[in-house]
């Protein structure tokens, strides 16, 4: 079982010799295009080398995701920058600031047991301006753990900047094809390296996460047809939950994980009903000759938006109370089929999937707003999923005859494609650990 320790708070690391001394801390968000420099930790001991690189890693990979900094890494500053100094606080002198430096990441890594299996990190985050630490976390932990850790102060650089914690190490879920089958993988923001979820060969489809990140649940097609199956987001083999004739798909849970919300075939209709966790439908939501479709639940518990064509023969997007009732319109695109809602975690906004000259792409649109915005302009998008901090959005985009998940920056205004040989599709993104 990991060990991860993440709670020392700056003032722990700031100790002053005098009680009428203090620290002066003045932390203006950073401008875009600002430079952080993130060179390896301090660190004495050869063991303990490859985990403070990997730390200065993961860090400049997940600064760099957010497509506002320019993350200056191991590469250009392949050792420590400044005195690695005795006392807490790590590197720093004020020579630092004739590299044109806006911020460093720096601190200190050593072994905490005689084998060298465990180790404390020290790490900072300097503002090279005020010269002075405006960050400072300690992390225990084995070497295995050394990218945890460098999401996870990622996570607080991000939380300093802005005032919300970042959403590195929380992770993606997707449909990855290549020839005739299919799987569903996994892959952490930030990270290089997918896990395989489902074991065995199939037709996965609309995976999404349980509110506590341990399950995934999804369809798996023969066909026409199609059960929800849950699995352990850790991988392993998945349980079939649902046994109905026709397609039970995009599945979403309730907040209290108690719940799920289908679209399914009942009597030749397409409507929305939900179900128990094992399998028992509990109740119909809508039931009409209109095609009721991709449902999310909201984080509070008390709506479920979805698609329908009841008004006409295109798409809109819906909004229906949990316990049933009568639907209301949320947004309707003349011309265009709207569907795909999918809820922010706040629950202040929904991004959804409109079809616009032929292609089809995103639109956000607030609750408190009338008026949507389109966020994605090339290709065809679909299968949008908000990020758990919502400062991204995730997609499956194809373009140019490839299909790959796509990572849209709602602060940087820029769309990131993890490229890969296979056919990527349906993402979903987990909560924050």
């Amino acid at each position: 079982m990991r060990r991860i320790l993440s709670s020392l708070s700056l003032a722990f690391f700031l100790v002053l010799p005098s009680a009428k001394a203090q620290v002066d801390v003045l932390i203006t968000p950073p401008e875009s295009g600002s430079i952080i420099a993130v060179p390896p930790a301090c660190t004495s001991e050869k063991r303990s080398k490859a985990v403070a690189d990997t730390v200065a890693d993961t860090v400049r990979g997940d600064l760099l995701l957010t497509g506002e900094y320019r993350a200056i890494g191991p590469e250009e500053y392949p050792a420590p920058l400044g005195a690695c100094k005795e006392q807490d606080g790590g590197p720093f002198d004020a020579s630092l600031n004739a590299l044109g430096l806006h911020f460093l990441v720096a601190g200190k890594v050593r072994a905490s047991d005689d084998r060298g299996s465990n180790f404390v990190y020290d790490l900072f985050l300097f503002d090279a301006k005020q010269e002075k630490a405006i960050l400072g976390k300690r992390y225990q932990g084995s070497a295995r753990d050394a990218d945890d850790i460098g999401h996870r102060f990622a996570n607080e650089i991000i939380r300093t900047f802005t005032g919300q914690a970042g959403a590195f190490g929380s992770q993606i879920v997707f449909v990855s094809k290549s020839g005739e089958s299919a799987r569903l993988m996994s892959l952490r923001l930030g990270g290089n390296k997918g896990k395989q979820i489902t074991r065995k060969k199939g037709s996965p489809s609309s995976p999404t996460w349980s509110p506590d990140g341990k399950k995934i649940l999804f369809t798996n097609l023969k066909g026409s047809e199609g059960d929800l199956f849950s699995v352990s987001s850790r991988g392993g083999k998945a349980k079939q939950i649902t046994f109905l004739a026709g397609l039970e798909t995009h599945a979403s849970y309730a907040p209290n994980g108690k719940s799920v919300v289908s679209s399914v075939e009942i009597s030749g209709t397409k409507s929305l009903a939900v179900f128990n966790l094992r399998g028992r439908l509990t109740q119909k939501l809508t039931e009409s000759t209109a095609l009721d479709a991709t449902p999310a639940w909201s984080p509070d518990g008390q709506t479920i938006a979805f698609s329908s064509n009841a008004d006409s023969k295109n798409k809109a997007l819906y909004l229906i109370a949990a316990e049933g009732g009568l639907p209301r319109k949320f947004f309707q695109k003349a011309g265009s089929d709207c569907e795909q809602p999918a809820w922010s975690a706040s629950g202040e906004a929904i991004v959804f999937v409109c079809s616009i000259s032929g292609s089809r792409q995103l639109f956000i649109k607030r609750l408190s707003k009338d008026e949507p915005v389109q966020l994605t302009f090339q290709g065809d998008s679909s299968s949008p999923s908000w990020s758990p901090n919502e400062q991204f959005i995730v997609y499956s985009r194809t373009l140019k005859g490839s299909s790959n998940i796509a990572i849209y920056s709602l602060k940087a205004l820029k769309t990131f494609v993890l490229e890969t040989d296979t056919v990527d599709t349906d993402p979903s993104w987990s909560p924050l650990y």
